[in-house]
């Protein structure tokens, strides 16, 4: 069983901008108290052995170096806000960045048993340098898109909640509608993977995805395939 040590502080920071000066973002109390509750030990279900059974820790630490490393998109620069302040829901928003840092994590989890990662960015970034083609708007997958050491795509789609299995068995259609769209305009996509967040309840779900049975079957089966492997969850703690 895969656990990282955490000494159990909360405290975000320090941050800096780019001559080094420290600064401080600008979250409410709300926001903070939100991302204190996001943090700990994820315990994971997948149908892939490598990671099923282990747990995933989500600390300050990690938070820190996301935000820092990714500052304009998650806090904004100048008078233009970043998704964690720009969010009417402070719980959407901190929900988005624990997803965000709990899939990049997973994901270079899983990929060790696969020979690491050439390259991994996000679905757009992707797009952009020619690497993915976008198919039409609304059926776009937009989380990572990982290449292999050994040459092979993989499309990573990503949900995240603080209300828990219920909305996450409700996003299964539509995250399922973007890796199929995506996947069929692009040859290079091998696999993918569907990574599903309960923050409150520190548990992870990884469906694993060969192409073949993502494009071969039904959408139906798929959801049922993936909601079963959601209810073998156990309570956390």
């Amino acid at each position: 069983m895969y656990c990282d040590p955490w000494d159990g502080d909360y405290t975000l920071g320090p941050f800096y901008d780019e001559e080094g000066t420290e600064i401080l973002p600008c979250t409410t109390e709300t926001t903070d108290e939100l991302l204190a509750e996001c943090m700990g030990y994820y315990h994971i279900v997948a149908n892939v052995p490598e990671l099923d059974g282990n747990t995933l820790l989500l600390c300050n630490h990690r938070l820190t170096k996301y935000i820092q490393d990714n500052w304009n998109e998650v806090m904004g620069e100048g008078e233009s806000a970043g998704f964690l302040i720009a969010y009417n829901s402070a719980a959407k928003a901190v929900g988005r960045l624990a997803e965000e840092v709990l899939c990049h994590q997973l994901t270079a989890m899983f990929l060790l048993g696969h020979g690491g990662a050439a390259g991994m960015m996000s679905v757009a970034e992707a797009s952009r340098s020619g690497q993915l083609v976008q198919p039409a708007q609304g059926y776009r997958s937009d989380d990572l898109f990982v290449l292999t050491a050994g040459g092979r795509g993989w499309l990573v789609e990503s949900k995240a909640s603080f209300v828990g299995a219920a909305y996450l068995r409700r996003s299964l259609a539509k995250a399922l509608v973007h890796l199929r769209a995506t996947a069929q305009a692009n040859p290079i996509i091998s696999d993918a993977l569907l990574v599903l967040s309960a923050v409150r309840q520190k548990q992870i779900t990884v469906a694993h995805l060969p192409v073949a049975w993502l494009l071969g079957s039904h959408p139906t089966a798929l959801i049922a395939e993936v909601s079963h492997l959601m209810s073998s969850q156990r309570p956390n703690g």
